[in-house]
């Protein structure tokens, strides 16, 4: 049970359990972007790590890497949004 003064717990993964989730999200996405469907380089939080983000699957989606370049110049729109 959380009090009001406790922060949500964050996700911080390294080395092993990273990986293992980044081939989790391979395995789940087929190795593709998931915006244009080209091979997937880059692991693109939704929400960023230095706002709050953490290192969860919800939070994570593989990009190639001018998709997830793109994801960052418009500012980390939604996938969808960007054209």
């Amino acid at each position: 049970m959380k009090t009001a003064h406790q922060k949500p717990t964050t996700i911080r993964l390294k080395g092993k359990a990273l990986k293992k989730l980044y081939l989790q999200l391979v395995n789940e996405q087929g190795g593709l972007c998931e915006k244009c469907g080209s091979i997937a380089v880059d692991a693109h939080h939704l929400v960023k790590r230095s706002q709050g983000g953490d290192d969860s699957a919800e939070n994570i989606r593989l990009l190639c890497r001018e998709c997830h370049l793109k994801a960052h110049a418009t500012n980390n729109k939604s996938l969808k949004e960007m054209s």
